[in-house]
């Protein structure tokens, strides 16, 4: 057996940050609908910051919902695959663009009435969003709930 088939084949992302425009939905011909939108990922702190730019594609339903309820400047997370796509620039320079396909994307934003959706500040606990909302949003889960 060749040492190659031992090895796993793992090609997993996870990032968090903030839409850089309002997602875009399409339908291939098929009528599966795609939705494009791209996130800014900060890295470091202070003078060591760096920001890194991704393209996200979320397919089918979940696309859908996304395009609906997410817009430029919301904080996401976004559990996905890495992909690269090869391209020569205007001057005729060759660059690499890596995208991501999103398989869950959660949105971190607070809600209208105040309360706040997905996370709280330094930690907390959580239960399912029971809702029909597959961003991926969830509730806060108050401290008396908790069974410890």
């Amino acid at each position: 057996m060749s040492d190659d088939l031992k090895m796993p084949r793992c090609n997993s992302i996870q990032v968090s940050g903030r839409l850089t425009r309002d997602p875009e939905l399409r339908q291939i011909p098929s009528g599966t609908a795609i939705c494009d939108f791209g996130i800014a990922v900060d890295d470091g702190f202070g003078d060591k910051q760096k920001t890194y730019f991704f393209n996200v594609k979320v397919w089918g339903d979940q696309g859908e919902r996304v395009a609906g309820e997410l817009k430029k400047g919301y904080p996401v997370i976004i559990d996905g695959k890495l992909t690269s796509n090869n391209f020569d620039d205007k001057d005729g320079n060759k660059r690499t663009a890596y995208d991501i396909i999103a398989f869950r994307v959660q949105c971190l934003r607070w809600a209208n009435n105040g309360e706040q959706r997905g996370t709280t500040p330094g930690g907390g606990h959580y239960k399912p969003d029971t809702s029909n909302n597959s961003t991926g949003v969830q509730e806060p889960v108050e401290q008396d709930d908790i069974p410890f």
